[in-house]
């Protein structure tokens, strides 16, 4: 917890107990949890844990660049703390979100005339084995 503390205080946000549980939530999680998920995880020892808090953190925690925000087809977003260069697998079926080694892409794209990249996501949809 005093590691979250410090990496909050860093990025200038106050480490309030609801920040720090949510960030160390999705640093411990591999499932790439939905804002609604880590509400439904962490409110039953957090009784006064809001929504609302949540989903104010999470956009806060993908402001500050400690977590990215992954978007899934039908307008699911999902949540991850794994800030590395990779890809993600969705399964239609089961709704499993797993990473995967994405092939680098050039993120220098002067040399086009769409504009500046500032992130590149690599979201691959289809049925994961155990749906198969």
């Amino acid at each position: 917890m005093e590691r979250i503390k410090e990496v909050l205080r860093r990025k200038g946000v106050p480490a309030s107990t609801p920040r720090i549980c949510i960030y160390d939530y999705l640093l411990a999680q591999k499932t790439h949890p939905s804002a609604e998920m880590v509400y439904s995880a962490l409110h039953p020892q957090m009784p006064a844990l809001s929504r609302t808090t949540v989903y104010n953190t999470l956009r806060m925690l993908c402001d500050i660049g400690l977590v990215k925000q992954i978007p899934i087809c039908e307008g699911d977003m999902r949540f991850d703390a794994d800030i590395s260069e990779h890809g993600h697998f969705w399964c239609r079926k089961c709704g499993r979100v797993i990473d995967i080694d994405a092939p680098h892409i050039a993120t220098n794209q002067s040399h086009h005339e769409i504009g500046n990249v500032d992130e590149i996501q690599v979201v691959l949809i289809g049925t994961c084995h155990n749906c198969k």
